[in-house]
């Protein structure tokens, strides 16, 4: 099984990142506080365990249409796919413009 978890951290995934306004979100699934100026992501239900734990606080590494960044995962996405990523507008600016709202991704656990 650790095999299997290290293999994932080192392969990439691909998806889609859209971005959501933290400070409205409510309190972190994660716990802690975060805010839309972080640069923070929020993980489909399928990669998130029940309560704390891995992934949370994990970094990830994004690579976009417009560039790439390291974020935090403070977060669920109830509506994501199991590979989309849901990213605070600071994260998302790293690797598109607002206005795309939603693009392609390939990202990886840092």
């Amino acid at each position: 099984m650790v095999q299997a978890a290290s293999l994932e951290r080192r392969s990439g995934h691909s998806g889609h990142a859209t971005y959501y306004n933290v400070d409205k979100s409510g309190k972190p699934s994660c716990g802690g506080d975060a805010d839309s100026d972080d640069l923070v992501a929020a993980l489909s239900k399928k990669r998130m365990p029940h309560g704390h734990g891995k992934p949370c606080g994990e970094k990830i590494n994004i690579k976009g249409p417009e560039g790439h960044v390291t974020v935090k995962v403070v977060d669920t996405c109830p509506e994501c796919d199991e590979d989309d990523i849901d990213l605070s507008p600071r994260a998302f600016e790293k690797i598109a413009k607002k206005k795309d709202g939603d693009v392609k991704i390939t990202w990886s656990f840092d």
